[in-house]
């Protein structure tokens, strides 16, 4: 799944003083060259020295000196790793999912990832998100890929035996995030701690949670995919402020006033006053950012697709307000998920009013759907792959797109994608 990070990156400024978002006046990430091409989906420090970060593949990367330089470590696993988290400096949790036929996977290092002991998980689950209070309690969140209902299990003893706390399919879907009290997911779900049992709180609506973080005042905030940032300060959730109409994949608060929220396509956005406003960053380029982690209110590191890292020492500087702007070049996103079943989101940028054709293809060539062949205004746009009768095995899927107002711009791009069963 590339989508690999550009060695440069270009601001503009623009002037709207109304707006509560701001752009960076300069850039002040840094790409550190990770020595992997795969996805990396989570990162985390324990100390602000100390970091992890992991991908697929089985890949798990580990910096000592801040995010300046990483090395990869024997995980001696081939799964799909997409959480990590370590309640001490040596003691971490990686979680993720096997290829076909589809296993949750927990990992477990107790010497800082000199090696890594594996559990696949006997039910059919995928595991998405972790979080451990302790260095022998925690919880991973997930679902059934082949009936994608709500998934919480827990550990007492250090990940070697799990169980589940939820598995609900009666209004919620699969989960993405977890912290210590709130688990989000799929299609507005929603589930909140009460020592001894978690509650359904259904955000309602369809955008689906990916992020979310524990503000040190003591209430939580969520992003989704429609580029929404909610808010609980303990009666319920509320939404805050749209920052983008794109997918937003973490947030993360070094400190109680502030706040950074990674997307897709390179966006970073930042709140120094408690989010009562925003500053905005664009990279020139189409990777996706997945996770992000601060160890103080100026020194982070984001990764992502295609195996990028960003890392700044400054936090980055802001000049005056400006609303998200629109795309300003063709670009084929990665669909999500991936791996899928049953259905997947595949999203496209157009700068200006486009002719577009979205078709999907078996892995001999031959064509299986097709998913757009219409005019359509620029912007952004996505839509949902939901195959009947497929096999489980890899397809691909491309996009052509010819401007209306410029026929000499033309764009044509093709991904993977891979359907499990």
């Amino acid at each position: 799944m590339p989508h690999p990070i550009g060695s440069a990156f270009f601001l503009a400024t623009l002037t709207i003083a109304s707006s509560p978002l701001s752009l960076f006046a300069q850039s002040p990430w840094t790409v550190v060259p990770s020595g992997t091409t795969a996805n990396l989906w989570s990162v985390h420090f324990p100390t602000s020295m100390i970091g992890y970060a992991v991908g697929d593949s089985g890949c798990i990367l580990k910096t000592t000196d801040g995010g300046s330089f990483w090395t990869r470590q024997q995980s001696n696993s081939t799964a799909y790793l997409f959480g990590i988290y370590f309640p001490t400096p040596d003691t971490g949790y990686a979680v993720g999912a096997t290829l076909p036929p589809n296993r949750g996977v927990s990992l477990r290092t107790t010497n800082g990832g000199a090696s890594w002991s594996q559990t696949i998980h006997a039910s059919a689950f995928e595991l998405i998100g972790v979080y451990f209070a302790t260095g022998t309690i925690g919880n991973a969140v997930g679902s059934q890929p082949a009936s994608p209902v709500s998934l919480i299990r827990k550990t007492t003893d250090a990940g070697i035996t799990w169980t589940n706390e939820v598995l609900s399919g009666t209004t919620d879907n699969r989960l993405y995030a977890i912290t210590n009290f709130y688990a989000v997911g799929e299609a507005g779900a929603s589930f909140r701690s009460f020592g001894t049992f978690w509650q359904s709180q259904h955000l309602g609506g369809t955008y689906s949670f990916f992020g979310i973080a524990k503000r040190p005042s003591a209430f939580y905030v969520a992003v989704n995919d429609g580029g929404f940032v909610y808010h609980n300060e303990g009666s319920g959730w509320s939404q805050q402020i749209r920052l983008t109409n794109r997918r937003l994949w973490a947030i993360h608060f070094p400190t109680t006033m502030t706040c950074y929220v990674v997307g897709d396509s390179g966006k970073v956005f930042r709140s120094t006053n408690g989010m009562q406003s925003w500053s905005f960053q664009q990279a020139p380029v189409t990777n996706d950012l997945y996770s992000v982690w601060f160890t103080d209110s100026l020194r982070g590191v984001v990764v992502g697709s295609g195996g990028g890292i960003l890392r700044t020492t400054s936090g980055g500087t802001t000049s005056v307000a400006t609303q998200d702007q629109p795309p300003v070049s063709f670009a084929l996103l990665q669909n999500y998920p991936n791996p899928f079943n049953p259905s997947t989101i595949i999203a496209y940028d157009l700068p200006q009013l486009s002719h577009v054709t979205l078709t999907v293809f078996d892995i001999l060539g031959r064509k299986v759907q097709n998913l757009v062949d219409e005019l359509q205004v620029g912007g952004y746009h996505k839509i949902e792959f939901a195959p009947s009768g497929l096999a489980s095995g890899l397809y691909s899927y491309r996009i052509s797109a010819s401007s209306v107002s410029k026929p000499a711009e033309s764009y044509t791009q093709v991904k993977k994608m891979l359907l499990i069963k």
